[in-house]
């Protein structure tokens, strides 16, 4: 995903002409770019005069709009202005064309010299032309392409060198005077001091798409916090490649064996997952679960490997200051990871031989992945600061009034979605901090006051049964049962909740684990925890439903009803979204209101039975991939699916009831006229 920022503040607005036009904006970016606009409030003023007033969709044409609060200057223009001026007017060079830029750049080896080219054809796709000073009836560039952005620009991968041809970076963060219009970076981490807790559910967090942006803006957010966006997060997923053979390291045969450079492409072999130990230094992890260190068993000690099973030896990565995507591997024996061949990545480099094309121990980093779960947050702020994160998102993000709404609206339970380590509460395992089990109870005191039932979720299961940030794993992969000890550890979670409030009126239902996935849970290993788990629930209660998560993958959605039927009081949860599939990618709003009332009601007949486990749609939200959809189309849609997943036995949830992504809201929906109970 591409994405267009652009940061507009006090009237700089008047820049752009006409930001609902886009004149010179090619179907080409249209189609794989998104396109952000920061605005605050004075400026929107501004531009509602004129006219531009964003739409339902918090957009003004192609631009979604994001508005900035509580800023820290009053005029971002001015900063570092000297006392008693009124402007500040920063020094140019005399290159006037970007063509000149750009080659500019590549000779002083300023950033990767691929991802300079990428841009620029963005660029030149977007109508810009090379000025030919023989033809005076041609205009300038920058006035007859004045799309192409000069105070706007494209973010890859989200890393501070966002404009690679303008001076925007060095002056506003190298000299900390924003001259120009704000980069993205700059504002970024500005408006993260201001607003530290501002962010949205761990479970839904993904970098690389507009929403997150948007938990940091909002101050009324009070969420998880985020972190930078910078190397330093269990779970990311790294890209090296060498810059002297032009290939990427690669753990030969997926781990087990040496670590080569010699791809000329990346995926699972050739991407290393962190285990974050501080800022700069991590554990590597290869695709068959080893770890990447060096041959002091038959080897010299400076070969690199991948054989241990266990975490052991730990790396540095050193990245050059003026390009981040350049880097070093610092080894434990002290020196820096060098291609010597294709074949042999040794770590003997003194690693001074600067950071050009012809030192064999510098790297082009890529970020192909990112994880923001639980552990993410907790290990990554430490075991001092994240105590106070938690328990600020605790005690902020769903309080008394929420279950108040929940209650007037004729909503008569919630889901509660946990991790396994709240049963360790309050001195949980490492990383994670006391005080979930808190948020539970009170949730149950105001579920009781309300009149509402709770259904307990095991959302994380330990080693994660999904791989998916909202089960919490450390590095993406998934190891929940695998073992019967791990599978014994999950059932004492599910002994410690039913224990705990089997006599609290409004438990309802427990549900023993989220979305398992298949092939990596297997059908014996959900079979064996299911049973277990089903017995220790009536161990404590011969009244509270027991939940059966449905298989994620190509499995039978029925295959769990040999076990379920011969249950009591047993219930089978299935999700369903208009999402996260390409089947979805181009349906039209009528065609997605078609598939709920034909296909999704064909899967859940499928699973209702007369006989059988009472059906559930644990999961569903009116969001999909539809492009300008109005309020009208969003109403329909959720109303169709209202209609369908009101046949479940069970009952339904939504996806989820506070979320600064509107439609994933179930509050904001109900409180906009969008959903209708």
């Amino acid at each position: 995903m591409i994405t267009a920022f652009i940061s507009l503040f006090l009237d700089s607005i008047l820049c752009l002409v006409n930001i609902s036009s886009l004149l010179q904006i090619s179907e080409y970016s249209k189609k794989n770019v998104c396109f952000i606009m920061f605005l605050d409030e004075q400026t929107l003023l501004k531009l509602s005069t004129k006219g531009n007033v964003p739409d339902e969709r918090v957009c003004i044409g192609l631009w979604r709009i994001v508005i900035v609060r509580n800023l820290p200057y009053k005029d971002m223009r001015k900063t570092r202005k000297r006392t008693g001026s009124e402007y500040v007017i920063s020094n140019h060079y005399t290159r006037h064309c970007v063509w000149e830029e750009v080659h500019q750049n590549k000779r002083l080896n300023k950033y990767n010299h691929m991802a300079i080219d990428e841009q620029f054809n963005f660029y030149q796709s977007d109508g810009l032309t090379k000025f030919d000073p023989s033809d005076l009836n041609t205009p300038l560039p920058s006035y007859a392409c004045r799309y192409v952005p000069e105070g706007s620009f494209i973010v890859r991968a989200h890393t501070p060198m966002s404009n690679l041809f303008s001076c925007l970076w060095f002056n506003e963060v190298n000299r900390f005077t924003s001259c120009d219009q704000l980069s993205f970076a700059y504002t970024f981490l500005k408006l993260k001091r201001l607003n530290p807790i501002a962010s949205e559910d761990i479970d839904s967090l993904t970098f690389g798409a507009p929403r997150f942006l948007r938990h940091l803006m909002d101050p009324s957010s009070k969420k998880v916090p985020v972190m930078e966006f910078e190397v330093s997060k269990d779970g990311t997923e790294l890209q090296f490649k060498s810059v002297t053979v032009g290939k990427y390291l690669c753990a030969e045969q997926g781990g087990g064996t040496i670590i080569v450079a010699n791809r000329t492409s990346a995926s699972g072999w050739e991407t290393f997952k962190l285990w974050r130990i501080n800022e700069t230094t991590f554990q590597f992890r290869v695709f068959n679960k080893q770890f990447m260190g060096l041959n002091h068993a038959t080897g010299n000690g400076i070969d690199v490997v991948a054989v241990a099973s266990t975490s052991s030896e730990t790396f540095q990565i050193v990245r050059n200051s003026g390009d981040l995507s350049r880097v070093r591997i610092k080894a434990p024996n002290g020196f820096f990871l060098q291609v010597k061949t294709k074949e042999l990545v040794t770590a003997d480099s003194k690693g001074d031989g600067g950071w050009g094309d012809s030192d064999p121990s510098v790297f082009i980093m890529t970020i192909s992945g990112r994880l923001q779960g639980e552990f993410q947050v907790t290990n990554g702020y430490g075991p001092l600061k994240a105590p106070q994160v938690m328990r600020e998102h605790w005690s902020t993000f769903i309080v008394e009034e929420d279950f108040k709404f929940i209650s007037k609206n004729g909503i008569n339970a919630v889901r509660i979605p946990v991790g396994w380590w709240i049963a360790s509460d309050p001195k949980p395992p490492h990383p994670y901090v006391g005080g979930s089990l808190q948020a539970l109870d009170n949730a149950f005191l105001w579920s009781r006051k309300y009149d509402i039932k709770v259904i307990i979720d095991l959302h994380a299961a330990p080693g994660s049964q999904n791989g998916f940030e909202h089960s919490s794993p450390k590095d993406g992969f998934q190891e929940w049962g695998l073992s019967n000890q791990n599978i014994q550890q999950t059932v004492n979670v599910i002994d410690f909740l039913t224990a705990r409030y089997t006599n609290n009126p409004s438990l309802y239902a427990v549900e023993l684990i989220n979305e398992p996935l298949a092939p990596g849970a297997s059908l014996d290993s959900i079979i064996k925890y299911y049973k277990a788990g089903y017995e220790t629930v009536r161990k404590h209660s011969k009244t509270a439903y027991v939940v059966m998560s449905n298989r994620l993958g190509q499995v039978d959605p029925k295959e769990l009803f040999p076990l379920a039927s011969g249950l009591e009081r047993t219930v089978i949860d299935v999700h369903y979204y208009n999402l996260f599939s390409d089947v979805f990618k181009d349906m039209t709003v009528q065609q997605n209101i078609n598939f709920i009332n034909t296909n999704r009601a064909a899967d859940l007949n499928r699973v209702t039975t007369s006989n059988g486990p009472l059906t559930f749609v644990g999961e569903w939200a009116a969001e999909w991939r539809v492009n300008g959809a109005t309020k009208e189309d969003y109403r329909k849609f959720a109303e169709a699916q209202l209609q369908v997943y009101g046949r479940a036995t069970f009952g339904w949830a939504y996806w989820t009831l506070k979320n600064v992504n509107k439609h994933w809201s179930l509050q904001w929906m109900i409180q906009n006229g969008y959903i209708k109970l």
